[in-house]
């Protein structure tokens, strides 16, 4: 599972939290604050690392019309403050970036992403989503399926165009 750490030492996981590591942020001070995925509440929140007691206290939530992960980093990546993403963080923006066109589902994605793009394990993939690892499994699966078919697609295309020429 996730248990290292990332970005100059805060946990990529916060198990009691079921917070997920995704960016620092350069606050007005100069300061980084740390911005953690939390679950339980559906959104993404900018605040502190409590180094003793091991927990995130969040002090503002990045505005976004939707919980899906992929899209609370690109809101945050939107919101003009200065992100240095951690390796999570990383994964869901290519996630939000494959899933623009429709090709692949949103949950696809970032099951993708996690896994087949950065390397994450199934166990680490089912932890950062907050999901089963069969779902990780069964979604990976079908992402594979759908980019196997748009290469297909691309590749008859290609071929048809050569033959008239």
């Amino acid at each position: 599972m996730i248990d290292g750490t990332a970005l100059g030492g805060f946990p990529e996981y916060l198990p009691k939290q079921e917070a997920v590591l995704i960016a620092t942020v350069e606050n007005e001070t100069l300061e980084s604050d740390v911005a953690y995925y939390l679950h339980s509440r559906g959104e993404l929140a900018i605040g502190e690392y409590d180094q003793p007691d091991d927990r995130f206290v969040p002090k503002q939530t990045v505005e976004v019309d939707s919980s899906v992960m992929s899209d609370t980093v690109q809101a945050l990546l939107e919101s003009g403050v200065e992100v240095t993403l951690s390796p999570v963080g990383k994964a869901l923006n290519d996630a939000a970036r494959l899933s623009e066109d429709g090709v692949l589902g949103k949950k696809q994605a970032h099951v993708y992403a996690l896994r087949d793009i950065h390397g994450f394990s199934r166990g680490e993939a089912a932890t950062v989503l907050n999901i089963n690892p069969s779902t990780v499994d069964s979604q990976l699966y079908s992402a594979r399926d759908r980019k196997d078919s748009a290469e297909s697609f691309v590749d008859t295309l290609d071929r048809i165009v050569s033959e008239m020429n």
